[in-house]
């Protein structure tokens, strides 16, 4: 995952919207305090605000769809830490709320979900 572009909504307090990419596909993220510049890698996962829908998909899909023009996302992607809410949609690695996942699912699982806002956290 890298930093393909910035758009700052306050240069000042430094928040801005960031769109990462993993080379085929592009997500919208809000970034405050970002200190991020153009073509950083990304090490840490992306984060997941206020998850909806959380369900079992039995297709195996991975992608990533925009529901609006904003942040809000339907997710598919494979769980690959239950324990941490980590998971692998194509090049990307996002968190959720580990406590939202249902409890029948492992990893190694697929899943669907809407979430309405993705972060990118600079730590």
């Amino acid at each position: 995952m890298y930093i393909k572009n910035i758009f700052w909504m306050d240069e000042m307090s430094k928040e801005a919207i960031v769109i990462v990419s993993d080379g085929n596909n592009d997500i919208r993220a809000f970034c405050d305090c970002c200190n991020y510049q153009y073509n950083d890698q990304l090490s840490d996962s992306l984060n997941s605000l206020s998850e909806e829908n959380i369900q079992k998909n039995n297709n195996n899909t991975e992608k990533i769809e925009a529901l609006d023009d904003n942040f809000k996302y339907l997710i598919f992607g494979e769980i690959i830490k239950k324990t941490q809410g980590l998971i692998k949609v194509n090049g990307f690695l996002i968190t959720i709320d580990e406590t939202k996942l249902p409890h029948d699912l492992n990893d190694g699982d697929h899943i669907s979900f809407i979430t309405n806002r993705i972060d990118l956290w600079d730590i």
